[in-house]
């Protein structure tokens, strides 16, 4: 099966061969960073909340860490949670066919990084299904409060768009 596709070997005649699977390793690799994103997400919530970090620490002048639920209205409702998951599941197909049918997100680098993106939207995902709030707990002084989700979701698109990446 030969697929135009920019992040495999290049034959000859300029087509590239996919011998990378039904998925393809690079695809692979992107679900594998989500996960453990998502997983490191989660486990850094439950380690904020089973520590009761309720109170404000403040290990640099900039930086506070305290748990701070985001309790949206949109979270409590059913409604709302089925339509994030639907938009996760959507991202994630067409990134996947991006990157499958048309070339895009060819780097490795950039597949990562749309799977750590993927993972901490997920990890934001999951507190919305789950508990109907998001555990966020890293402030930033002039910025806001949010939780390593956020931070994999900027880093992770940065990541992927950045030029040559």
């Amino acid at each position: 099966m030969r697929l135009a596709v920019r992040n495999n070997r290049e034959d000859g005649a300029g087509l590239v061969e996919n011998r990378r699977g039904p998925w393809g390793e690079l695809v692979t690799e992107m679900l594998a960073a989500g996960g453990a994103t998502l997983l490191l997400d989660q486990l850094s919530k439950r380690w904020v909340t089973r520590r009761g970090t309720d109170r404000a620490e403040r290990p640099t002048p900039l930086l506070i860490v305290e748990r701070t639920p985001h309790r949206g209205a949109a979270y409590r409702r059913f409604s709302s949670r089925a339509m994030f998951a639907l938009l996760w599941l959507a991202a994630l197909v067409a990134v996947v066919t991006l990157h499958r049918a048309a070339g895009w997100f060819a780097s490795p680098v950039a597949l990562v990084g749309l799977g750590v993106a993927l993972g901490g939207a997920a990890g934001n995902l999951v507190d919305m299904v789950r508990l109907r709030y998001i555990v966020d707990f890293i402030g930033v002084r002039g910025i806001g409060v949010g939780n390593l989700a956020d931070v994999a979701i900027i880093a992770g698109l940065a990541t992927a768009f950045w030029p040559g990446g």
